[in-house]
């Protein structure tokens, strides 16, 4: 079977995979080609060189992952710094799929654990011959999957594949095209290849009835005419990404090499679900692709102080302008508070649900032809008749919650010594209060001032303990502090100003030693209550001091920032 070779092969490339995306080179000496923009945003002070692979890519391409340019030496430290957790974890998952593969009585997979165990380093896979500093990308030839990743030594990757053999007793095909060797195996379905040279491993997937076909898109026209630097250099720029790493997805071409590429590959692949769609389809299948046309990630900066990445939904013009008006004017969203956690969601409701009401209306008055799509119709008209129903008061009323953790104590597997404030934002604060005051008798008599004023909450409201818990409202909403002193807070908290530009719509911020604490009380109370059971640990405090996640909706689309900064 084509897992045969592929599962085992992917061990290693993997690895290389994750690890060789952002790589460095000490031996580049070619010029940094960084576009201005990245370089303004924080790029690292000296580029490893620009990536060799680019050269297989084509433009046209539908998919991307992998680097512009190399990463310094200064910066690759940083990243192998970034991934040690993940190495460690990786460690002891080969340990675990080792004693599985026994288990199982599966000598391939047992093998290939055998020659990763204790190599999840940098200079472990050095000896496997794998290349942690090198360059990588992963694409599409139309539909054909393909990764590419610089290697360290390709006899040694060989040689690794052979102590495989060895221990494994299989032996893995050698097979040639036009002078190209690569390992291959398959079945009546597809097959998998894997071409090593001196300085890089190519992998891939073809179907084995247009074997030749996918064979000649590898090896004879593996350079494009025109490949993928131009473009790439373009999303960088537009996006103010760095050269380092790269992601995007292209909806149209995706759907493009899926429904009407006339390649053997494509045609081979997609044949039977083809004949299966009318001829409306294809239309509406890019007309759904063109309401999420791209999709791009990238790090914005790089540095001593932060590690910022951007991640963007580019939306159809009109969707993106119509989704521009979803997030809720809510103050406080604009700053993400230095505390121990922190969370804020901000979400008009009554503006989302028109807004999802026209798009369910616009597939109901005008539905769909494709045969392939009638369930999509049929779940359209469903939710436009639900949609038509009104929302109660609470609901409609409601704009968002924001919560800001100060400190708890979770030693006991329960939350303790709560120091918090929490804010619902509401249109209609007062009626909301008369309501709850309705359904809540503890309430009826609660004199609650619409200036901000904190007042204590009656006894027995909460069903947990909590130090001085007080409410407060004001026009914007309602808000609760628990903790001693946390009271003199609540006014600003609820009267602090929307943010600037374009509302989030959802921020989240946390500090990791906090984290990495309570992480630690947690696992100590269940290992209390069921010993033996052990969670996994949170070691990123040893990096990094505090993490930040926002969301909004732009004109582009749904865009996504975050921030890392690292411990000084």
């Amino acid at each position: 079977m084509t897992s045969n070779l592929f599962r085992p092969l992917v061990g290693l490339s993997v690895v290389a995979m994750l690890l060789s995306g952002c790589g460095g080179d000490d031996e580049s000496t070619e010029a940094s080609t960084a576009a201005p923009a990245a370089k303004a945003a924080g790029a690292s002070s000296a580029s490893g060189g620009a990536s060799p692979l680019l050269a297989y890519v084509p433009a046209d391409t539908p998919y991307f992952i992998g680097n512009r340019e190399k990463m310094d030496d200064k910066s690759m430290d940083l990243m192998w710094e970034m991934a040690a957790p993940a190495l460690e974890y990786a460690e002891s998952a080969v340990s675990k799929a080792m004693e599985d593969a026994e288990a199982e009585e599966n000598p391939l997979a047992k093998a290939v654990m055998e020659e990763l165990a204790g190599k999840m380093n940098r200079d472990g896979l050095v000896e496997l011959g794998l290349d942690p500093a090198g360059s990588l990308a992963v694409y599409g030839l139309g539909i054909l999957p393909v990764i590419r990743a610089e290697i360290a030594d390709g006899d040694k990757l060989k040689e690794t594949i052979s102590r495989i053999e060895t221990k494994s007793g299989q032996t893995f095909t050698v097979s040639e095209f036009e002078g190209n060797e690569f390992y291959e195996n398959g079945d009546e379905k597809a097959h998998a290849i894997i071409a090593i040279d001196d300085d890089q491993v190519l992998m891939s997937i073809v179907p084995t009835a247009a074997r030749e076909e996918g064979l000649k898109q590898l090896f004879t026209d593996s350079k494009p005419a025109e490949n993928i630097t131009g473009r790439l250099d373009e999303i960088n720029s537009e996006y103010e990404l760095l050269p380092i790493f790269t992601i995007f997805m292209d909806s149209m071409a995706l759907v493009d090499a899926v429904l009407t590429d006339d390649s053997p590959v494509a045609t081979t692949l997609f044949e039977q679900g083809r004949s299966q769609l009318g001829p409306e389809c294809v239309a509406e299948f890019k007309e759904m692709a063109g309401i999420a046309p791209m999709i791009v990630s990238g790090y914005t900066a790089f540095n001593d102080e932060t590690v910022d990445s951007i991640a963007v939904v580019e939306l159809r013009d009109d969707i993106a302008t119509a989704t521009q008006q979803l997030a809720a004017p809510m103050g406080g969203m604009g700053d993400i508070d230095d505390v121990l956690f922190h969370m804020g969601f901000a979400i008009d409701v009554l503006k989302a649900k028109q807004f999802l009401t026209d798009q369910a209306n616009a597939v109901s008055n005008d539905p769909y032809q494709c045969n392939a799509l009638a369930e999509l119709n049929e779940g359209m008209s469903q939710m436009s008749a639900q949609l038509a129903q009104p929302l109660p008061p609470m609901v409609g009323n409601f704009q968002g919650l924001r919560i800001s953790l100060k400190e708890m104590d979770l030693s006991t597997g329960m939350p303790q010594n709560l120091r918090a404030l929490v804010m619902v934002g509401i249109t209609n604060p007062q009626l909301v209060v008369g309501m709850a005051s309705a359904m809540v008798p503890q309430l009826a008599t609660l004199q609650l001032p619409a200036d901000g004023t904190p007042t204590p909450l009656p006894d027995g409201l909460i069903p947990f303990p909590l130090d001085t818990p007080h409410l407060a409202m004001t026009e914007q909403g309602i808000g609760m502090s628990a903790g001693t002193g946390e009271e003199s807070m609540l006014k600003d908290y609820l009267s602090a100003p929307p943010a600037s530009g374009d509302l989030p719509f959802m921020v989240v911020g946390y500090d990791e030693a906090g984290l990495a604490m309570y992480q630690q009380q947690i696992q100590e109370a269940m290992a209390a209550m069921a010993p033996g059971e052990e969670m996994p640990e949170f070691p990123m405090s040893d990096l990094f001091s505090r993490q930040t996640i926002s969301a909004s909706f732009t004109g582009r689309g749904m865009e996504m920032f975050s921030r890392a900064y690292l411990q000084q």
